[in-house]
């Protein structure tokens, strides 16, 4: 009996496994290096770049993707138990394991996850101190009715040089109810749209509008390679990414918009205040750190659309399908200048909101960053011991050349050999 039940268990998660893997997102493989780097990173150098990249053949095109039909049997039970294994335990961690409290508008939350009408999409907006907080934060945040429910959860996306470098690392990304997005491909890429797609479901959507992991004490400030503070501080063109505008300008339906700010998560997690790269997980920093989330008032922007709509007209609406939509996505998905600003305006609103929460927690931020040597003296960070630094970058050596770039320097090496032989014989 035994043996059978170890058998059962066994089928059930290798059917999962291949499920995932089947149905695992697709990255944007059309640019030359992200193609070049990702083969090498599968099967070596001698990996020949190719635009499938290994991916289904029949998955539609990014952009084409229909999310209003249920999806398959085995995917829907496999992101089930996938979410709510990670919920769960996320949950137990850090409200167990760490001193984890809540304040502000929860119960708005909540009420907007539970209640809201199965049309409206819901919003949730934060900023970016750790990896860990999607979707450590979210479970733990959130009463235990709504972690053992996977229909309740939320649709995220992460970077795909990041979370979808791997196969197996995207399969079990993706099963976790998180897409590809492609870092500086700008607001009119096609991956967005798919994440679009899910809001126009009426979907729970939730997005870091600072674009990437910011260990600093301002919202914002590392949202382009390392951005030091004193440069966000009168930044007129605003601190956060603008998808977040274009997906709520273009919805079928006004979503309802949740801000919150978390504090502490960068004491479990620290990355390096020079670069940016995640820190060697240290056990003793996962136990026994506070972590403080507020939650914020709904942020509203009908009045934004509205002004928009009377000076120009209506705007595109996206739908949970191709079909549901006017017109081809392709040419109705790429923003004007007035959509534009639009989008910046309501980005800026955001922005206002969160920096509301994050002042409130001027003290707390007001400390060292956990690596650094010594306190701040201007508003930076201090740099952490050199030696440390020096390991880590040995680390992150890569082990495979990169032909696309050697190609690349040959090239220009040969161009300008050209060139200065032109010269001579002149």
């Amino acid at each position: 009996m035994a043996a059978r039940g170890i058998a059962g268990l066994v089928t059930v998660g290798a059917t999962a496994c291949a499920t995932g893997y089947y149905y695992r997102p697709a990255p944007d493989v059309e640019d030359g290096v992200w193609v070049q780097t990702r083969l090498m990173h599968i099967r070596g150098p001698a990996a020949q770049p190719a635009v499938d990249d290994g991916f289904r053949g029949e998955r539609p095109p990014v952009g084409d993707v229909d999310v209003a039909s249920p999806p398959p049997v085995l995917l829907a039970a496999t992101r089930a138990v996938v979410t709510t294994a990670i919920g769960a335990l996320s949950k137990i961690w850090l409200t167990w394991m760490n001193r984890m409290s809540v304040e502000g508008e929860l119960g708005t939350l909540v009420e907007a996850v539970e209640g809201r009408p199965e049309d409206t999409p819901l919003i949730t907006v934060a900023n970016h101190a750790s990896v860990l907080d999607d979707p450590a934060l979210l479970a733990a945040m959130l009463p235990w009715r709504i972690v053992l429910q996977p229909s309740k959860h939320r649709w995220a996306i992460c970077t795909q040089e990041v979370c979808f470098k791997d196969d197996l690392i995207a399969a079990f990304v993706g099963c976790g109810k998180v897409l590809p997005i492609k870092r500086g491909a700008g607001v009119d890429q096609p991956q967005l749209l798919e994440l679009c797609r899910h809001a126009a479901a009426g979907r729970w959507v939730h997005i870091f509008p600072e674009g990437k992991i910011n260990q600093g004490d301002t919202l914002g400030a590392n949202f382009v390679g390392v951005r030091p503070a004193s440069d966000v501080a009168g930044c007129g063109g605003g601190r956060l990414k603008w998808g977040i505008g274009k997906i709520i300008a273009h919805a079928p339906k006004t979503p309802k918009v949740v801000p919150f700010y978390a504090v502490g998560m960068r004491d479990l997690l620290p990355c390096s205040p020079v670069d940016g790269h995640l820190y060697p997980v240290q056990l003793g920093r996962l136990v026994g750190r506070d972590v403080n989330v507020d939650v914020g008032t709904e942020v509203e922007f009908t009045d934004l659309i509205e002004e928009h709509t009377k000076e120009h007209g209506p705007l595109w609406k996206y739908g949970p399908s191709p079909q549901a939509e006017d017109g081809d996505w392709r040419e109705r998905w790429k923003s004007n200048d007035a959509e534009r600003r639009l989008y910046s305006k309501i980005t800026h609103r955001i922005e206002a909101a969160l920096r509301t929460l994050e002042d409130r927690h001027r003290t707390i931020l007001s400390k060292p960053h956990p690596l650094a040597q010594d306190s701040r003296d201007s508003g930076g960070v201090t740099e952490p011991p050199r030696r440390h630094l020096l390991q880590q970058q040995e680390k992150r050596e890569p082990k495979t050349p990169n032909r696309l770039v050697e190609r690349k320097a040959a090239e220009a090496s040969s161009a300008a050999a050209s060139a200065s032989t032109g010269n001579i014989e002149k």
